[in-house]
């Protein structure tokens, strides 16, 4: 019986052997598989450049570990647009308000017309300071915002020193000069490379602390606000211009609801005023009805939040300027 069993274990091995080769073989007859080859001809310069030859010896500071990293909570939720919302260092959740990409979509957009605005030095002293004014203005306000933004965004390191460049420049802009031009074309350039992905070296005026009467004049500020009610009236005339749309109304509800926390801030004009707070209040409160409205996709709440914010817009102008 033990020779019986011995002889039926050594036959179980010898056909799971023979199933493996068969295997084995059947797997060899197969196509080869094809895989990527090295190129032909050595990376050129522009890609070897690109790249450290030893990484390890480039870099500083120690390799980071991966496994003390803890996921840090968010509190956006579903509908919600950029970062997550959190405490700035300034106190306010500026996210609460804007995303980061309306912030640098705006200044992109400034940007253009501020680049129209200094087209010739004809054009600029006719009246095209007062454009190039409202653009260097909005531009200063977006990097206020950045520079203390509650997550992260793009330029938040260079948003202190171009905040009081762009602000400055906005201050002097209210006149048509030789010398206001040739400012507002140096911004122009600046923006522009920054845009395209240069870095702008400068350090923020003084301690770096700046209250927002020293970096926003209100004048301009409210032509903007102007700007985003007549771009608003038109698209949402309909409940499918107001689907099309989304983004650019978005756009806007955003940039009004950060101008219009900005006009009720500490040393701006008529800040200590009630009826005005009131006014700037109200427009913020409907921006924000607007912003959601667009998350939801609701019309008739964001026509209705567009009403509101158009009457408040319309009753401080006639008051305020």
């Amino acid at each position: 019986m033990t020779q019986w069993c011995s002889r039926l274990v050594v036959s179980v091995v010898v056909a799971a052997a023979l199933l493996v080769t068969a295997m084995a073989a059947e797997k060899d007859d197969r196509a080869p598989r094809i895989r990527a080859r090295p190129p032909a001809m050595p990376w050129s310069r522009l890609v070897t450049e690109a790249f450290f030859e030893d990484a390890f010896a480039t870099l500083d500071g120690p390799r980071p570990n991966f496994s003390e990293r803890v996921a840090q909570p968010t509190t956006g939720g579903p509908g919600t647009r950029g970062p997550a919302q959190g405490q700035a260092s300034g106190g306010f959740a500026w996210s609460t308000l804007i995303s980061g990409e309306t912030l640098v979509d705006e200044i992109k957009d400034r940007s253009s017309e501020l680049a129209q605005g200094i087209a010739t030095p004809a054009s600029f002293k006719g009246g095209g300071y007062r454009e190039c004014r409202t653009s260097l203005t909005a531009i200063a306000t977006m990097f206020g915002v950045i520079a203390d933004y509650d997550a992260d965004v793009r330029w938040k390191d260079e948003a202190p020193g171009a905040r009081d460049l762009f602000a400055r420049s906005g201050f002097n802009c209210k006149a048509g000069s030789d010398q206001t031009y040739n400012e507002a074309k140096a911004r122009s350039e600046d923006i522009a490379s920054m845009i395209q992905g240069s870095r702008l070296d400068r350090e923020p005026d003084g301690d770096g602390d700046r209250v927002w009467s020293d970096v926003a004049d209100r004048s301009p500020l409210m032509v903007r606000l102007e700007m985003a009610e007549k771009t608003l009236s038109a698209a949402s005339s309909s409940a499918a211009d107001f689907r099309s749309e989304a983004e650019v109304i978005l756009h806007e509800a955003e940039v009004i609801a950060v101008i219009t926390h900005v006009l009720q801030e500490a040393e701006l004009d008529d800040y200590d005023d009630e009826t005005y707070r009131g006014y700037a209040s109200a427009m913020g409160e409907a921006a924000q009805g607007l912003r959601e409205a667009v998350l939801q996709g609701q019309y008739e709440a964001g026509t209705a939040a567009i009403g509101r914010l158009k009457q408040s817009c319309d009753t401080c102008h006639g008051d305020y300027r």
